[in-house]
């Protein structure tokens, strides 16, 4: 067992996503914006299935991640720099 709940996960997950907005919000489009909705309608549709909702909001948290690592002289990104959009965490933020 482990020492943290549902909910402490959720909670992560919440402070994550915020870190991820505040970082893509200045370089997100149009084009960046439409596929983040697909994808939440996309899962919507599938909330009944489990495996198959969390196989698509994946996809969105790394649609989210790429948005965030767009160049915008404005942040330091260097939070998001141990972070593949294609692999997950590296383990090396600097």
């Amino acid at each position: 067992m482990t020492d943290f709940s549902v909910a402490d996960l959720t909670q992560a997950m919440r402070a994550i996503t915020v870190m991820l907005l505040d970082a893509a919000m200045p370089t997100l489009g149009e084009a960046d914006l439409q596929a983040m909705e697909a994808n939440i309608r996309a899962a919507e549709a599938v909330i009944d299935d489990p495996q198959k909702r969390s196989a698509i909001l994946i996809q969105f948290y790394r649609q989210l991640a790429e948005a965030s690592e767009k160049q915008d002289p404005r942040h330091d990104r260097r939070f998001f720099r141990g972070f593949s959009c294609n692999n997950g965490w590296s383990g090396s933020a600097h």
